[in-house]
């Protein structure tokens, strides 16, 4: 005998996987959920259990609860019974009512709704935009009214001024800053995204139209004479442009992925270091002075650093790698790590033979899933006679 709670845990089951796509009148209705019937001979094993189920189904017919259809049924033995055959929802909102969703539900539908005619009008898709609205049904359920007002002034805003080139503290709508918007950056860029029909890939400035903060890298001058031309500045941090502009003539630049490796740098006549953090190294291309120096590469031993190896190499073809290979690997490998998300490109042109065997046995864990060394595990007294060793070659 399938009691109301058995039943009510389908229902909650089939609330989870569908209630998004019942916002805005969605859905094929009814939904009924058949109620079994028990046989004459259940019956009569355990009539005092078929006499709780009969109340319990009264119980929730008589609570409005969806609603409960009857029959009349004769089993063998037994006499004519009055039994449920069907649990009967007419639409979304009966659902979630049996299940306790009724007012996230009405608020989410409303808003839904109100947002769809808000910007079914300026949307090139209407469906996509429903999509997107579906996706956040979370947001439209949970988001106190004046916080859900001002998201929607946000999104109103920005698809209409589509290339106001701002930074996100210059948006003028009220009650809002640069850490609310923060935290919802991925609902915002969806919405706009949809109302515009722009590409789903775009990033939230492209999508936005707001100016990003300028990249930065930070810098250090290994040498007086680099230092004196900089104006005695040895350790800078600044947006990628001013760092173009600097009058300098380093020999030769590390590029390193971590700060606090970069920080651990001697002096060295004719060398800077940059610190890149990671695929940053996208922007090198913009400093002309790297143009005549030997640049060398340390980064982590796992497909991303040599990913990112991969990629500094396209912009600057003569990178040299140091500690990166499989020997350097071997022997440290009671430091290793697990990388949780490796890289899954199977090949990357610009690396060397022995690099690219490396990436393709990390990849496919010739050494045990996710293997992986950082540099910074690597011990300085043994990474360092090395890194001068690759800076004094020419």
């Amino acid at each position: 005998m399938r009691s109301p709670e058995a039943l009510r845990a389908r229902l909650r089951a089939t609330w989870r996987s569908r209630h998004r796509s019942w916002l805005g009148g969605g859905g094929v209705w009814p939904h009924d959920l058949p109620v079994p019937r028990p046989s004459g001979e259940a019956i009569l094993r355990d009539w005092a259990g078929f006499d709780a189920w009969l109340r319990a189904w009264q119980a929730i017919d008589d609570a409005g609860i969806g609603e409960v259809e009857w029959d009349v049924v004769t089993p063998r033995r037994v006499g004519p019974q009055r039994v449920p055959m069907r649990w009967h929802f007419a639409d979304a909102c009966a659902v979630a009512a049996a299940v306790g969703e009724a007012q996230a539900w009405a608020r989410a539908d409303v808003r839904f709704r109100m947002l769809r005619a808000r910007w079914s009008g300026l949307a090139p898709d209407p469906a996509r935009l429903d999509a997107a609205l579906r996706r956040s049904s979370a947001a439209l359920a949970e988001y106190a009214d004046d916080d859900f007002a001002r998201l929607a002034d946000v999104v109103d805003w920005l698809c209409r001024h589509p290339q106001s080139g701002l930074f996100e503290r210059q948006l003028p709508v009220e009650g809002i800053d640069s850490k609310w918007l923060g935290r919802r950056r991925g609902l915002v860029r969806d919405w706009v995204a949809a109302v515009r029909g722009l590409d789903p890939g775009l990033d939230f400035h492209a999508v936005t139209g707001l100016r990003p903060p300028p990249a930065r890298m930070r810098l250090r001058l290994l040498d007086p004479a680099l230092r004196a031309a900089a104006g005695g500045l040895g350790d800078i941090e600044s947006p990628v442009a001013e760092l173009a502009a600097l009058a300098i003539d380093p020999a030769c630049v590390v590029v390193v992925e971590n700060r606090d490796t970069g920080l651990a740098f001697e002096d060295v006549e004719g060398v800077a270091v940059l610190m890149s953090r990671g695929y940053a190294v996208d922007v090198v291309e913009r400093l002309p002075w790297l143009a005549a120096a030997r640049i060398v590469y340390w980064g982590d031993i796992d497909t991303h650093g040599l990913a990112i190896l991969a990629r500094l190499r396209a912009r600057l073809p003569d990178v040299r790698a140091v500690l990166m290979d499989e020997d350097t690997f071997l022997a440290h490998r009671i430091l290793w790590s697990e990388e949780v998300a490796p890289d899954r490109v199977s090949a990357h042109p610009t690396l060397r033979p022995e690099e690219a065997r490396l990436h393709a046995d990390l990849l496919h864990g010739r050494w045990g899933p996710g293997r992986r060394l950082e540099q910074e595990r690597i011990p300085w007294d043994h990474a360092w006679p090395r890194i001068v060793a690759a800076l004094g070659e020419g």
